[in-house]
């Protein structure tokens, strides 16, 4: 989707304007929700990005493809290791994020979300 191609250079506010066009039915989707996901991390929000993964991630019911769903379980790690840094007080101790986390998340998100 557009909505990655924009998160992977870093262009987080068209991006989020994408996001903010869609209608509530169309955010529902599951692809729509790990884009979503991958501009909460850009946007160092890691509760957003899990809060977007969980109905994706919980799904019994789930039709999406299986290179979806990796794409899926690979940005809430993330989320996770992002939020086990702030849980930890890492960053207020003037440590940063690793670079796998937060930015440059969205860029490990293959093509086939896309």
């Amino acid at each position: 989707m557009q909505l990655i191609i924009l998160v992977r250079p870093g262009e987080i506010d068209p991006a989020e304007r994408f996001l903010a066009g869609l209608n509530d039915q169309d955010r529902e989707h599951g692809y729509i929700r790990i884009a979503e996901a991958a501009l909460r991390l850009a946007q160092h929000d890691p509760s957003a990005a899990a809060a977007a993964l969980s109905p994706v991630l919980h799904a019994s019911d789930s039709v999406m493809p299986w290179i979806w769903l990796a794409d899926a379980f690979l940005l809430e790690a993330s989320a996770r290791e992002a939020l086990a840094w702030v849980r930890t007080g890492r960053q207020r101790n003037g440590q940063r994020l690793p670079a796998a986390v937060g930015a440059t998340t969205a860029s490990r998100v293959p093509a086939a979300v896309l």
